[in-house]
């Protein structure tokens, strides 16, 4: 009799464990995927306003084409430029003068 409380009780414990251990390996894959799955939104998103503002920026290009006699590709090539190695000494005024 006391054999059979015994595994019973054995047998419950291994439930228990793994049951435990089932819940938080499902809880940590969840928490991976929607952490993978933010980053990748925050990197597409980043990466669509940036070509946005790329966009934009061309766009206007006119007034700075004036203002340092770039071309409509050279000034679209410096604007990429200053989003991709931008610091406080690469302006556009900078880029066009040739100091890159």
């Amino acid at each position: 009799m006391t054999i059979i409380v015994v595994l019973v009780a054995t047998i419950e414990v291994v439930v228990v464990v793994v049951v435990v251990v089932v819940v938080v390996v499902v809880v940590v894959v969840v928490v991976v995927v929607a952490v993978v799955v933010v980053v990748v939104v925050v990197v597409a998103v980043t990466v669509e306003v940036g070509a946005v503002l790329v966009e934009m920026m061309a766009d206007e290009s006119e007034a700075h084409l004036l203002y340092c006699g770039c071309d409509a590709w050279q000034l679209r090539a410096l604007i990429e430029i200053l989003f991709r190695h931008a610091t406080p000494l690469t302006t556009l005024k900078h880029l066009c003068l040739g100091a890159v």
